[in-house]
C-alpha cells in the first residue's frame, strides 16, 4: 500500500514539475536554474519509485512488512 501512494506521489510531483516547466517554456519565456535542479530530482525520484516498484513489489505474504519480493529471478523476466 504505500508503496502505491510513494509511487502515485512521485507522479503527481512529476506532473506538476512539468507543468511548471512548461509555463516556464511557453508562458513566461524564461528558465529558473533551481526550478530545472527541482524537475530533475523529481523525475529522477519518479524513475527510481517506478523501478523499485516494478522489481520488488511487496505482498501481504512477506516474512517482514517492508521487504520486497523480486518478480523474477534477473531484470528482464
Amino acid at each position: 500500500m504505500i508503496d502505491r501512494t510513494m509511487l502515485a506521489m512521485a507522479g503527481a510531483g512529476m506532473a506538476f514539475s512539468a507543468y511548471l516547466t512548461a509555463l516556464e517554456a511557453f508562458v513566461i519565456g524564461a528558465y529558473c536554474f533551481w526550478c530545472l535542479v527541482s524537475a530533475t530530482c523529481s523525475l529522477a525520484l519518479g524513475i527510481l519509485y517506478g523501478w523499485g516498484w516494478y522489481f520488488y513489489e511487496t505482498t501481504d505474504t512477506d516474512v517482514a512488512p517492508g521487504i520486497g519480493r523480486k518478480r523474477g529471478t534477473e531484470w528482464w523476466d
